[in-house]
């Protein structure tokens, strides 16, 4: 028992040390200081000039992302409170201004925000905020800025479209478009005419589009129709307003009520085909009309996403539907009567127009390929498109309940006018209307030539297209990728609390090309025979094919589920083609630095192993260098470390630093693994290469993919993940940082124990180990299931060993040892050991072995569980003991020993209680003569063991000396005590009158120190052993979730599970600062803005408005008016000093690079080497190597070019010389 007047020995020693000077105390911020996102992500805009991304969040935060070390966080707020919550107004439209550097966003309350990118605040070392301005109405919809005009155009609630003067402070131009669909409509209303009211108040502005090869025409969708704006004559030149004829299905089906009436469905979004000539529009019933330009009559097609001409009515088709008596033959959900109604499909969300490059600029493209300027490499899908000068419209919506949830891309052939000049008809206003003959043309341009979905596991709330370089086209130009938002998925846990529910996905883009066009798309094709239009019977769907692509180009396969790459038999493709990584879906995909959706985190936990763990853990990521699925490719900005602000870190200092990794679990059910070393933060300090924390993606582990194999369908937990997907959800994990092995702890009580392994290439799990028929799916689940057959050794990784499910409840505490062992406790008052070595279980607690209770279990949980190899006062050999503390104040201490049998636990455990002990925390079993937490691992239990071998052999019996061994630190709820040889003299102790959150001990630079962290968001710091109160800090953050680097005494707090996490410090002496960032290093060229499609064909009826298109300086006139004020100059910041280090721009993907790298210029005899560093020197020296090898081919390659050269000029000139000769008739 413990003694009540405790006495200090003679020999006391203090381990605090300099830890005992408050000076040392500095609660701050580690790095941006918060990972991940606050909110929902709500806005994504995209720069391909620039090379940036950035998301805006319900919470009203923007991150900015460039280049992997580029990752900045802004926000509408002018004073965001700390932390972000949902309270703050959220980002509703985000975009760039391409090739002036320009971030818009436009916040809930209508306020526009404008930062200049080129400008980087040093007091902040984030972009200067250029405007705000704050608007009069709702804005309902913007048209993404384009790099020839200076102008963004937003419409409003009311109907009026508004241009801001983005180089004038985000002024409000005198220009302005009114609501011209409420002045059409009051004029119908005047001519007698019934006009439809859809909503209170005038026509709401839907969408708005500038042509994008004509910059003078706006096209603008309302409510009840569109209209296309001449900005230079202020004026309307054309309405288009769609009406479905009764009996036509429109986006319905014959089985509509309203069938037989007329019907004009609403807008809700708009887009132009490339080539400026047509455009279509989406509405609310799941129909896509395209328009010609010049024809306001009708549209050239009206569709859905499956059938074509739906706003045609066919006597045939009416009959065929049965629509003119009940149909009982169909499968639908009907009103009882006989009549059956299909449910309703979606109205159309958002389209966009994609093109590709034509065939010289692919050539150009591949030539200059590996260039910032060409950016990323061309796939074979582009040049399958290209090739044949096809186009790909984007839909989100249109779909019916019963289809796959996803974005349908709709593949459409190149127009080719009609070979003969036909004079258009004049209508009976006097007016050229579109001949037939252009119309057949326009037509054929329509009929779709296939069709891919991209699936989702969610309905698709909005995309966005990232193009490779070019800024025209509404960045609809020549995609490398499509991002999109998804909804919340239902089947994966619920997450109580602020959380990005909302998944953001990235897949390569465009999709593999189908040549197998719809077999019965419902199209009507149409002659003239005279002066009217006659039915035909439908024709087959246009296919065009160009030269370049003969009759035996092999096919892609037609079904979007495969993902091909075959190579185009024109000219060989380079060898240096990188395929995407295939998901499960077909797709190529890329990573996105966003914890959202299944993504979002749960927990974490920082662990910091040996250099030798920590090097086996990375060598993956360092050898091979590109990711499985490699990162979204943004290229723009650099970063470096700061080393001159005061108080910035010393490199001396950061190489003595330990490496460590941190490992997230997310509600997708995966465990995930980043560097989390502060090495990435300053090294090199030329520049920095990697995110942070840098992920290592080889490490990743997915319980949900594991419980899906088929071997294991006879679990409960396989089964409830099959039948209730939302149940499955991580609860905790726990690292052994020697051994790399983890425990992954289910909500539902299961236990997965996987461990790393390296790479085994050729090598395959046994099969035939395991034999599972569909009659075995009954069979009992056993206690221990292992997992070793579901091993992949293709990679370096953590390789699965076993599942525990003991079936007494969810987890209250585990251990994992270095040594062995794994120990869990659970709610329902049982405790169970397990040696790893088997793995076996060595003692049960409170339940039998066929998961029942048993006799002998305690009346409480044990809720801290802590491995030790140490001694106690009445056994001073030291040995492998579990400190068990339960809920009530008693606490047990269990040996184990090594017999002829293996390891079995001592029949007796030492028990004692105390009050102080109630609501246990964590306990620390310290070395009392050098205050080395004795932790359990390899070496130390060898030593252990041998010690008690020579014990034995020598016949003494137990040693009576007094001498201490260890010091056991017990922390509790509102107490902390330290005692001698666990249950001998006391040393100290602290009793608080507020409740601890977390204990940790501290130790930092062998100088050990107390941290208790308290609910009120107080951090208490206690000396070690005496526990004398050295300091008092106040926290910045309300205290949640805490996980600490006890070697640093930096940690990570998490508010709530999926909240971001804060990277904060106890300790802020010249910690990482935030890097020196400069944004506009990608500076790509802009090509010219895209001239009017002109031909003799079409200049016959097209016509032209004012002589020609108006180039961007000159709208920028007329929107601006006379009086438009001066240019404000551009604020000057110094640049940073560490910037005027001239680097290469950071490496595209791989992190191992063939160039030889420039050493750091300081160094430190005493300072080691990183991890990085000695792993990539080892890769380096065997590139060099190659590079010698490489540089002599090179130069050679290069003499015979030159030579080559020198032979073709002097070609040249002898042929010049003979033409001249031959035409002034010398010689």
């Amino acid at each position: 028992m413990f003694k009540s007047t405790p006495k200090k020995p003679p020999s006391y020693k203090d381990f605090t040390k300099s830890l005992g000077e408050s000076s040392f105390y500095k609660c701050g911020t580690v790095f941006s200081g918060e990972l991940g996102l606050a909110g929902e992500v709500t806005a994504v805009g995209v720069d391909p000039v620039g090379g940036w991304l950035a998301a805006g969040t319900s919470c009203g935060s923007i991150h900015l992302l460039g280049s992997p070390a580029v990752s900045l966080v802004l926000n509408v707020s002018k004073n965001p409170p700390k932390p972000l919550n949902r309270g703050t107004m959220p980002v509703k439209f985000i975009c760039f201004h391409p090739g002036f550097s320009r971030l818009i966003a436009i916040d809930g309350g209508n306020v526009v925000h404008v930062w200049d990118l080129s400008c980087i605040d040093p007091r902040t070392k984030l972009p200067h905020k250029d405007a705000t301005n704050s608007l009069f109405g709702t804005v309902t919809a913007i048209d993404l800025p384009s790099p020839s005009t200076s102008h963004l155009l937003v419409t409003l609630k009311d109907g009026t479209t508004l241009f801001l003067d983005l180089a004038r402070k985000c002024n409000l131009s005198p220009y302005r478009i009114p609501n011209v669909w409420s002045l059409h409509e009051e004029r119908l209303r005047r001519s007698g005419m019934h006009v439809k009211r859809r909503s209170i108040g005038p026509p709401m502005a839907t969408a708005i589009a500038v042509c994008p090869r004509d910059l003078n025409l706006v096209l603008v969708g309302y409510e009840g129709g569109v209209i296309v704006w001449n900005i230079q004559n202020s004026a309307t030149e054309r309405t288009y307003e769609f009406i479905i004829p009764p009996g036509a299905p429109g986006g319905g089906t014959y089985m509509d009520s309203d069938l037989f009436t007329e019907r004009s469905p609403s807008v809700t979004c708009v887009c132009w085909r490339p080539d400026g000539l047509v455009f279509a529009v989406g509405y609310d019933d799941g129909c896509i009309a395209v328009w010609a330009l010049e024809d306001s009559d009708k549209p050239l097609s009206v569709r859905t996403v499956a059938l074509e001409d739906v706003n045609i009515t066919d006597a045939e088709s009416l009959f065929e539907s049965g629509v003119l008596g009940p149909r009982k033959d169909m499968n639908l959900p009907g009103d009882g009567n006989g009549l059956s109604y299909p449910m309703g499909r979606e109205p159309i969300f958002k389209l966009m127009w994609a093109s590709f490059p034509d065939t010289p600029a692919l050539k150009a493209l591949i030539a200059a390929s590996g260039t910032d300027a060409a950016g990323e490499e061309v796939t074979v899908e582009t040049r399958d498109y290209g090739e044949r000068g096809e186009t790909v419209m984007i839909v989100l919506g249109g779909l019916l309940a019963s289809d796959q949830t996803g974005i349908t891309c709709l593949q459409f052939p190149t127009f080719k006018p009609p070979t003969a000049n036909i004079k258009p008809p004049t209508s009976p206003g006097g007016q050229s209307t579109m001949s037939s003959a252009v119309r057949s043309a326009f037509r054929d341009s329509l009929g779709i030539t296939g069709s891919t979905l991209y699936p989702t596991t969610t309905p698709c709330e909005d995309f966005f297209l990232l193009p490779r370089t070019n800024p025209h086209f509404s960045l609809s130009f020549d995609p490398i990728a499509i991002i999109t938002l998804l909804g919340t998925d239902r089947s994966l846990p619920r997450v109580n609390g602020p959380t990005s529910s909302r998944a953001v996905k990235a897949h390569t883009f465009p999709p593999v090309r189908s040549d197998e066009a719809p077999t019965d798309p419902g199209r009507k094709e149409f002659r003239s025979p005279g002066n009217e239009e006659a039915f035909v019977p439908m024709s087959a769907t246009p296919f065009a094919r160009s030269s370049l692509a003969p009759t035996g180009t092999p096919k892609s396969p037609a079904s979007p589920w495969s993902f091909a790459f075959a190579p185009s038999p024109t000219s060989p493709l380079p060898s240096s083609m990188n395929q995407p990584h295939m998901g499960r879906d077909g797709f190529g995909s890329y990573r996105l630095p966003f914890w959202a959706g299944g993504d979002a985190v749960l927990g974490c936990e920082i662990v910091t192993p040996p250099m030798d763990s920590f090097r086996r853990a990375i060598y993956w990521s360092i050898e091979q260098g590109e990711e499985k699925v490699p990162r979204l490719p943004l290229r723009g900005g650099a970063a470096y470390p700061d080393l001159e602000t005061h108080g910035a870190p010393d490199l001396r200092s950061v190489k003595l630093e330990h490496h460590r990794l941190l490992v997230t679990w997310h509600v997708g059910g995966s465990v995930q693994f980043y560097d989390f070393s502060p090495h990435l933060l300053v090294l090199p300090p030329t520049g920095l290469r990697f995110e942070y924390p840098a992920p290592l993606p080889h490490l990743t582990v997915d319980i949900r993919e594991l419980l899906r194999d088929e071997s294991l369908s006879h679990l409960p937990v396989a089964k409830l993940l099959a039948t209730n997907p939302s149940q499955i959800e991580i609860q905790s994990v726990h690292v052994a940082s020697d051994t790399l092995e983890l425990a992954v702890i289910l909500v539902t009580g299961q236990v997965i124990y996987y461990k790393f392994g390296e790479a085994k290439p050729g090598y395959e799990a046994e099969e035939d180990r395991f034999q599972f028929t569909q009659q075995h799916d009954d069979r009992p689940a056993e206690e221990i299931t292992s997992l070793t057959h579901l091993a992949k050794w293709k990679i370096d990784g953590f390789k699965p060993v076993f599942l525990l499910d003991v079936k007494r409840g969810s987890v209250a505490a585990c251990a994992v040892s270095d040594a062995g062992f794994l120990a869990v406790s659970f709610v329902q008052k049982s405790l169970c050991v397990l040696d790893l070595r088997g793995p076996d279980v060595m003692l049960r607690e409170g339940f039998a072995e066929d998961g029942g209770k048993s006799k002998g279990g305690e009346a409480s949980v044990a809720e801290s569980l802590t491995w030790s190899i140490c001694a106690i006062g009445t056994d001073p050999t030291v040995g492998l003991r579990l400190f068990v503390n339960y809920q009530q104040g008693l606490s047990k201490i269990y040996t184990f020993n090594n017999g002829l049998a293996g390891w079995e636990v001592a029949k007796k455990a030492v028990t004692f209680s105390h009050d102080s002990l109630i609501n246990p925390l964590a306990s620390f079993i310290i070395d009392w003569g050098t205050g080395e937490e004795l932790v359990p691992n390899a070496e130390r239990l060898q030593a252990a063991m041998v010690a008690s071998d020579v014990l034995k052999r020598s016949q003494q019996g137990p040693a009576t000396t007094t001498e201490s061994h260890s010091i056991w630190i017990s922390s509790s709820r509102r107490t902390i005590r330290s005692q001698i040889n666990i249950n001998g003299e006391r040393l100290g102790k602290v009793e608080l009158d507020e409740d601890l959150r977390a204990v940790f001990m501290v130790n930092r630079h062998t100088n050990k120190v107390i941290i208790a962290l308290a609910e009120s968001g107080t951090a208490y710091a206690y000396s070690v052993p005496a526990l004398d109160l050295v300091l008092r800090l106040p926290l910045q953050y309300p205290l949640g979730r805490i996980s600490m680097d006890t070697a640093s005494g930096d940690y990570i707090e998490q508010l709530s599970p999926g909240s971001p996490l804060h990277t904060l410090t106890l300790f802020d002496h010249r910690k990482a600062l935030p890097p020196n960032v400069i944004l506009t290093t990608l500076n790509r060229p802009i090509p010219f803005q895209p001239l009017p499609m002109q031909s003799s064909i079409l200049a016959s009826w097209l016509g032209t408005w004012g002589g020609g298109a108006l180039v961007g300086n000159q709208v920028d006139v007329i929107i601006a008016g006379p009086n438009r004020p001066p240019v404000v100059a551009k604020p000057i910041f110094p640049p940073p000093r560490s910037h005027i280090v001239a680097v290469e721009r950071p490496p595209l993907v791989s992190r191992v690079t063939p160039t030889k790298k420039a050493r750091i210029p300081i160094s430190d005899a005493r300072a080691r080497k990183d991890a990085y560093t000695e792993m990539q020197e080892a890769a380096e020296e065997r590139g060099n190597m190659l590079d010698g090898l490489s540089e002599t081919l090179g130069r050679m390659g290069t003499k015979a070019g030159e030579m080559a050269t020198q032979a073709q000029r002097v070609a040249q000139k002898e042929t010049a010389k003979a033409t001249a000769r031959s035409f002034f008739r010398f010689g």
